[in-house]
């Protein structure tokens, strides 16, 4: 199964915490490298939690990494691999919409 980095935005945490705790926990990326907004995706899927349910938000963001950066997976992955927009949406059309996908990839 192919995933994606992510979590939960947690209580008084900015999206750009969440963005760099979850690529520590799950690539062992340490460093505060460039992150850029690239896409954002409301979807229609609910979160169950204590007072009832929230929607599922997807953003995605361009990360300038350093060529010598190599993952240091969790173990919630088991393998990685660096692929370009095209094909990484290509990789992920059975587990996530096409809308998502598309704003993953605009060019396609």
């Amino acid at each position: 199964l192919l995933s994606l980095p992510g979590g939960r935005v947690q209580k008084d945490e900015s999206i750009s915490e969440t963005l760099l705790h979850e690529l520590r926990e799950e690539i062992g990326l340490e460093t505060n490298e460039a992150f850029h907004p690239f896409g954002m995706f409301l979807t229609d899927i609910r979160i169950p939690v204590q007072d009832g349910s929230v929607g599922l938000i997807f953003s995605i963001f361009k990360c300038h990494l350093s060529s010598k950066f190599c993952p240091i997976l969790s173990k919630e992955h088991i393998n990685f691999e660096w692929l370009d927009p095209l094909h990484a949406s290509d990789r992920l059309k059975k587990q996530y919409s096409s809308d998502f996908l598309e704003k993953l990839n605009p060019y396609k």
